[in-house]
C-alpha cells in the first residue's frame, strides 16, 4: 500500500474471515447449479447467515462497512458483492459472459424475429434508435419491415418521451441508464455486466433493485434465467428487452462514429 507515509504491505487476510467469504460464494455456486426450487430456498437462507459472518468478522478488523457493497468477492466460479443491511449477496458471473447471436436474442423470448428485423434495418440504415423507439410502426412501415402490435408496444415502451409512462421504478431506472448507455455510445457491449460502474460514470442513478435487475438477466443472457419465458415470470423483462435491444445495435453508437466522416464511397467490412 503507497501512501504519503511511505510503501507498507497489505497483510493477509484472517484465516476466518477468508474461509468464510469463500464459503459465501461456495454456497451461492451450489444454488444455481440445483434445479431444485426447495433446495434453492434452503441454501438462499443458509447463504445469507453465512454473508453476513464474513461482514461482522470483517468489521471485526476494519471497522463499519458500507452498507450496500461491503465485501466484493470473486474467484475462477464467479463472485458476488455484499452489504451489511442483511441483504442477499449479489451474485456476478466471471468471467463475464457475453450475450449470444441474433438466434440466441429471439431464442431468449425477450424480443420477437420481428423485432430483432427492424433493429437490425436500423442499424444498416444509420437511424438512432431511440428515434425508433418513438414511432416504431412507422419506422417499420418506412423500412418495409413487418412488426407486430407486441413488438411495436414493446420498443415504444422504451422511448424517452414515454419514461414517465413507465409504472414499475425499477424498470424505469433500468430504461433511462439504457438511453444513457446509447447516448454515450461507450458501454454498449458492458453496461449490463457492470452497471453500477457504468452507471457511476454516466451519472445516472441506479438502486440496488434496478442494478440486482440488470445482473440477473445480463450475467446469464441466453442461459437459464431467460429460456422459456422464465425473465418475465421474474418480473425482470424489460432488462431483457433492453439488453437484447442493445445487443443488436452495439458498434452503431460508438462515437468515433461522430469524429469520422467517410467520403470514400467504399463499402467497409
Amino acid at each position: 500500500m503507497i501512501t504519503p507515509n511511505g510503501v507498507s504491505p497489505i497483510p493477509p487476510f484472517d484465516p476466518a474471515l477468508l474461509n468464510s467469504i469463500r464459503s459465501t460464494a461456495n454456497i451461492m455456486v451450489a444454488m444455481g447449479k440445483t434445479s431444485d426450487s426447495s433446495m434453492q430456498g434452503k441454501l438462499s437462507k443458509m447463504d445469507v447467515g453465512m454473508a453476513n459472518i464474513s461482514v461482522e468478522l470483517a468489521e471485526n478488523i476494519y471497522g463499519p462497512l458500507n452498507p450496500d457493497r461491503a465485501i466484493v468477492y470473486q474467484d475462477e466460479d464467479g463472485g458476488f458483492t455484499c452489504g451489511t443491511a442483511g441483504k442477499p449477496p449479489w451474485p456476478f458471473p466471471w468471467p463475464p459472459k457475453s450475450v449470444g447471436g441474433i438466434d440466441d436474442v429471439i431464442k431468449s423470448k425477450a424480443v420477437g424475429s420481428d423485432v430483432v428485423n427492424l433493429v437490425q434495418m436500423a442499424k444498416a440504415k444509420g437511424l438512432v434508435l431511440t428515434d425508433v423507439f418513438e414511432k416504431p410502426a412507422q419506422y417499420a412501415k418506412d423500412l418495409g419491415v413487418t412488426l407486430s402490435t407486441k413488438g411495436a408496444k414493446e420498443l415504444s415502451i422504451l422511448a424517452p418521451s414515454n419514461l414517465s409512462k413507465v409504472k414499475d421504478p425499477v424498470d424505469r431506472e433500468v430504461i433511462t441508464l439504457f438511453h444513457a448507455v446509447l447516448m454515450d455510445g461507450r458501454f454498449t457491449e458492458t453496461w449490463y455486466h457492470k452497471p453500477f460502474d457504468v452507471s457511476r460514470q454516466l451519472k445516472v442513478k441506479l438502486s440496488d433493485a434496478a442494478i440486482s435487475s440488470i445482473i440477473n438477466v445480463g450475467g446469464r443472457f441466453g442461459g437459464s434465467v431467460m429460456d422459456g419465458g422464465s425473465a418475465i415470470a421474474a418480473g425482470v423483462i424489460w432488462a431483457g428487452v433492453c439488453i437484447a435491444v442493445g445487443t443488436l445495435f452495439v458498434g452503431q453508437m460508438n462515437p468515433i462514429n461522430n469524429l469520422i466522416n467517410d467520403r470514400s464511397g467504399n463499402v467497409k467490412f
